[in-house]
């Protein structure tokens, strides 16, 4: 169903290869670069995405310190239901960065059949699977699962093309219009396994693969480094490291098992990675916060607490059953235990009450020279 999107690409292909001068190599330069500048729109998405989910940061890290020490599953749902309910109220969606990275799928992949089958895409010849199906069928022997670029190879050595032209009369006549996968004397189409088999200093192939995973690590870990990254639960972390090495670890092995230019094309398109997120990073910087912003942030879910928890019961009480941890926010309509009346005996609530009285100033009945007149006015 994709086959008109493939021969689009391979069209594009094509024109890089012509004014390159028939150089396979330089002309899959091109257009690795092409199609970075062409999906950087869906990366400034994807940027945009990530500094706002960063700028919530501290409210994400108030709920998650307002759950801490609670490891039962209840608790963990609570939590990240209140994270999403914040998510839904600051306008942010967890999925709106998935969408630009699945419309880049299918032009990555896209991408590999059309660089892997130059003879289809770049000569015109036909499908790979008909041109080997002719070739077998006639009596010519063909390496098992042969790719595009080994078929081209082939068809380079000896009288090969001239052979297969007889079964296919679609395939140049020269070799000159074959794709050309040397630079400087080397051929890069061909496989490393192959050439670590031919001796010598074939062992150098082996140089491919194992740059090519130190070029996906290293694109990763920087990448890592300048866009955001949402704190991680601690029990996933060897999970993560597993999937750190195991990503990498597959790109090395198609770049063993496949021609070196799938490799070099890998080890081009980390690098352009790289270029295009730090180009990201000075676009739209993410945000930093200081120690004060997320000390607000906890603040303002502590002011959410209703006022009937400003009082709490330390005491335990034989016989009565309490609620778990996950629970507690269930709580939140429940009335405070009120304290029982405190005896106060009355001499000391009359001292009390002098005390806080201080020294108030006499009445006219209190004072003694208002007494003794008194006494002589009813004598």
């Amino acid at each position: 169903m994709f086959d008109w999107f493939n021969s689009l690409l391979g069209t594009i292909l094509s024109f890089f290869n012509s004014i390159c001068g028939n150089n396979y190599l330089l002309a899959i330069v091109l257009f690795a670069l092409l199609f970075k500048i062409i999906l950087f729109p869906f990366s400034i998405k994807q940027q945009k995405n990530s500094v706002k989910q960063a700028k919530l940061r501290p409210k994400e890290m108030a709920i998650k310190k307002k759950y801490k020490g609670r490891d039962d599953q209840d608790s963990k749902m609570k939590m990240q239901q209140e994270i999403q309910e914040m998510y839904k109220q600051e306008g942010y969606s967890p999925f709106s960065g998935c969408l630009p990275m699945l419309l880049q799928l299918p032009i990555i992949f896209a991408l590999y059949e059309v660089i892997r089958n130059p003879l289809t895409y770049i000569t015109g010849v036909g499908k790979l699977t008909d041109i080997t199906t002719k070739l077998t069928e006639a009596g010519i022997e063909l390496k098992k699962n042969i790719t595009g670029l080994e078929l081209v190879d082939w068809l380079k050595q000896g009288d090969n093309l001239a052979d297969a032209r007889k079964v296919v009369d679609t395939l140049p006549e020269t070799i000159a219009e074959l794709p050309n996968f040397n630079v400087f004397g080397i051929n890069f189409g061909t496989v490393p396994t192959d050439g670590m088999s031919s001796g010598g200093w074939g062992i150098l192939w082996l140089l491919i693969p194992v740059l090519t995973f130190a070029f996906a690590y290293g694109s990763m870990k920087l990448t890592r480094r300048m866009s955001y990254q949402p704190e991680q639960d601690p029990n996933a972390g060897c999970s993560m490291k597993v999937m750190d090495f195991a990503m990498p670890l597959m790109s090395a092995y198609f770049a063993v098992m496949w021609p070196s230019l799938m490799g070099i094309y890998w080890m081009l398109s980390n690098v352009l990675s790289v270029v295009q997120q730090f180009i990201l990073k000075k676009m739209y910087p993410l945000p930093k916060f200081t120690e004060q912003d997320y000390k607000d942030a906890e603040r303002q879910y502590r002011g959410k607490a209703p006022k009937n928890r400003a009082y709490e019961d330390t005491r335990v009480v034989p016989g009565k059953q309490y609620r778990s941890l996950h629970h507690i926010d269930d709580e939140e309509d429940e009335t405070a235990p009120q304290l029982p009346p405190m005896k106060i005996d009355e001499d000391e609530e009359e001292s009390t009450l002098a005390n806080s009285l201080g020294d108030a100033p006499k009445l006219k009945e209190d004072n003694p020279e208002h007494r003794q007149k008194n006494k002589k006015d009813k004598q």
